[in-house]
């Protein structure tokens, strides 16, 4: 039977443990008891009206009442759409109308304060219910019923519309509505006879400020469909892409975007681009602006003698690392070139980037993302700039009052946030006091978990060489002493470019780790590289992922069980199996497929030179902060090695059984994942079998080689029309191919030997 959620009775009644005076039951909708739904429709005839209105609107004007009117009016369509499936009415009998026309009896949904004449009392009570909560954000919603004479009903008021629209979903999710899939048949509503109401008064906010999928738009450009969005917006995702993307789909169901790109700022600002002004130098060209900046006492014209000046001959210092105090060399057309010492630098780097969101090709995002560099500059009045934290929320400080004063001054007309996204150097935390007039209303900051292990949660005594150290340095962001006075949120890599498109599932891990941060004070979480198409397991990790962001105390199992129920009718509980075992399977990834990688150079070396040691030991516990001319690997990959096989068999079982289509192609997706980790896991499994043999075992390693061969081949069969990476097939996805092909050219004669001797 396809049901995600079972009801024991069909009457669904709402309870509160408010002081409010005493209200009666009442029957809010049934098969004889209509209800209407009333929303403020301003200019527009009807609610299909505005709605459709959302494609037209300039939803970056800072005109809020067009807005509102159109996103409440969608808002009381999607009430009204689920309503009629959950108890079979029709729409004659839950109509929608302007709050001009309310009806002067029956029952009613208020998406927004009443403004009725006759319920002025009401309003003002909810008004009143309102100031009871602090600080509420544009995210904040109430439901609260009502008794007034003939009339009865709910009141579903927001913060803003997007409160207003939360509000809907939120009670569709009590009704028993469920939406699991982006997909024709992916949402569950169950059938009720009645909806009975009785004395709620409630106020809801979610558990993140922000819940976003954070995808890199330099890297892949797919097209994101409507399906897509309509699951993100009910499942109240708020951060997602603008490229590949319909903008006024997004913007309507309030989910804000970012820019996505990790070098935004070398797309704005290198050595190499036209220099935007009239150089005093080189006053060729009176149309452009007046030079703001002093000359440089390093200037020395077109030096390279291209026809114009760039960026990198009117100001050389600006992308100068003057002194390398690191051993590292200077950087090139990177973001990290640029030298925070030099104000006018970042002045001028602040100044393009705001111009970008006024009226350039950011002109529609919310989002401003700024990653930490690789590498920041080494010079020496860098040097004093602080630790890699300091001198990230130096960059945000400058980059965030720019975009306050172009907020302030009228040229831009919509609050625009502003992301710093700190790497493993930047974990540690600030050492240095921020400016008073730091713009904290506006900048977060999210550190990257990765490195990370996902074979324990995040605060884990156990995981004493990965995941305790970042534990260690967040709680320095978050210490009551600490420099930094801002929000913290989260980056986590399930979807890791070292994990190379394996199929990732960590339900049991997100379901210890979100509440633990949220605990521990973090608002807000990105999920990068999320999984949009071809979904598979992805398809669990995506809802766990919403569910849990906006309401940290959800139940694990309440999560799991309901979705494979759903998704996998008839054989839900041999999925279950598969769920488990592939997540144990995959536990140890950062492993095999980062750190093992990350060696292979040091490893190849290793062997050509000294061809009669062992390259790689075991341990108990894989040591990654050793170094890298040693190598450990963990026993656990035999474990994993264990449970792929495990997996495999139960989705054959699975598969073997007759079930509808829609169950059929979800089992496929999930078949295509298995064989790519089946593929590289058997690779692996040759690679570390080499590296672990000894000299005496000379046929172990051409054994292993033998094997390899036919590994590459598999992979280079195998297409990956989902991967992560943007390649084509198994072998360019897998991110050891030089490593493999090193390895097949060293032993290219003993297996033409062996061949031959087969032959």
């Amino acid at each position: 039977m396809r049901t995600a959620i079972i009801f024991s009775i069909a009457l669904l009644t709402f309870l509160t443990v408010s002081c409010a005076k005493k209200e009666i039951l009442f029957t809010l909708v049934s098969a004889d008891h209509p209800c209407t739904i009333v929303v403020n429709l301003d200019k527009f005839d009807n609610a299909e009206q505005a709605a459709a209105a959302y494609q037209s609107i300039n939803w970056q004007d800072g005109n809020k009442q067009e807005d509102n009117a159109c996103r409440q009016a969608f808002a009381a369509l999607e009430l009204q759409q689920y309503m009629i499936r959950l108890l079979k009415l029709s729409a004659a009998e839950i109509k929608i109308v302007d709050q001009a026309h309310v009806p002067l009896n029956g029952n009613l949904i208020f998406i927004g304060l009443p403004s009725d004449d006759q319920l002025k009392s009401i309003a003002r009570t909810a008004v009143q219910y309102w100031r009871k909560n602090k600080q509420p954000s544009a995210q904040s919603f109430r439901i609260d019923s009502f008794n007034a004479g003939e009339r009865n009903g709910l009141i579903l008021s927001g913060k803003s519309s997007i409160g207003a629209l939360y509000a809907v979903y939120e009670l569709l999710q009590r009704w028993g509505v469920r939406w699991f899939l982006p997909e024709d048949e992916g949402d569950y509503v169950p059938h009720l006879n009645k909806i009975e109401v009785y004395n709620v008064h409630e106020f809801l906010d979610p558990s993140m400020e922000f819940r976003g999928f954070w995808m890199d738009a330099k890297r892949t450009n797919d097209q994101t469909d409507l399906q897509f969005i309509q699951w993100l917006g009910r499942n109240r995702i708020n951060v997602y892409r603008s490229n590949g993307a319909d903008i006024a789909a997004l913007k309507l169901r309030g989910i804000m975007l970012n820019t996505g790109r990790r070098d935004l700022t070398a797309a704005q600002l290198t050595a190499q681009m036209p220099y935007p002004y009239n150089h005093p130098r080189m006053a060729n060209n009176p149309n452009l602006p007046t030079d703001p900046y002093m000359i440089s006492e390093q200037f020395h014209g077109d030096t390279n003698n291209n026809g114009f000046l760039e960026y990198g001959e009117a100001h050389p210092e600006w992308f100068v690392v003057h002194v390398d105090t690191t051993g590292s060399s200077p950087l090139q057309n990177l973001y990290s070139s640029i030298c925070l010492s030099q104000s006018d630098a970042v002045k001028e780097l602040s100044r393009l980037l705001t111009a970008e969101f006024i009226s350039g090709q950011y002109q529609e995002n919310d989002i401003l993302d700024l990653w930490a560099p690789d590498e920041w500059c080494t010079c020496e009045k860098c040097s004093k700039l602080g630790n890699p934290a300091d001198k990230m929320l130096y960059l945000l400080y400058i980059v965030g009052n720019t975009l306050k004063e172009a907020r302030k001054s009228g040229g831009l007309h919509r609050p625009v946030y502003l992301f710093g996204y700190g790497q493993s150097a930047e974990h540690d935390a600030p050492t240095i006091d921020l400016p008073g007039n730091f713009n904290w209303d506006f900048t977060r900051v999210f550190l990257s978990t990765w490195p990370r292990c996902y074979h324990h949660h995040i605060i884990n005594s156990d995981c004493v060489n990965i995941n305790l150290w970042f534990i260690k340095e967040l709680l320095g962001w978050l210490a009551p002493k600490s420099k930094f006075r801002g929000n913290l949120g989260i980056m986590e890599n399930y979807n890791a470019d070292a994990f190379h498109s394996l199929p990732t599932i960590y339900s049991e891990i997100t379901s210890i780790d979100i509440p633990a941060y949220h605990e521990l004070g973090i608002r807000g979480m990105s999920f990068m590289h999320a999984r949009i198409h071809d979904l598979g397991v992805d398809a669990l990790l995506n809802y766990q992922f919403s569910q849990m962001t906006w309401n940290t105390e959800i139940q694990l199992d309440t999560l799991s069980q309901s979705f494979i129920r759903f998704a996998y009718p008839g054989v839900a509980e041999v999925m279950a199996a598969f769920y488990e075992n592939l997540e144990k399977s995959m536990s140890t990834l950062t492993t095999w497929t980062h750190y093992l990688p990350l060696r292979a150079p040091i490893l190849l070396k290793a062997m050509r030179t000294d061809p009669e040691n062992r390259r790689i030991h075991y341990n108990e516990q894989f040591d990654w902060r050793r170094s890298a001319e040693e190598p450990l690997f963990n026993e656990l990959w035999e474990n994993g090695y264990f449970y792929i096989f495990e997996a495999r068999d139960l989705l054959n079982m699975a598969m073997a059984e007759t079930l509808s289509p829609p169950v059929s192609r979800r089992l496929q997706e999930l078949d295509n994942q298995l064989r790519y980790a089946e593929l590289m896991i058997n690779t692996y499994d040759n690679i570390i079998s080499f590296f672990t043999s000894g000299p005496e075992e000379e046929d172990i390693r051409l054994e292993a080689m033998y094997r390899l061969r036919e590994n590459r081949r598999n992979l280079l069969s195998f297409s990956a029309p989902n991967s992560l990476n943007g390649v084509s097939n198994g072998l360019e996805d897998c991110g050891i191919k030089g490593l493999i092909d090193n390895l097949l050219l060293d032993y290219a004669d003993a297996l033409d030997k062996l061949d031959a001797e087969e032959n």
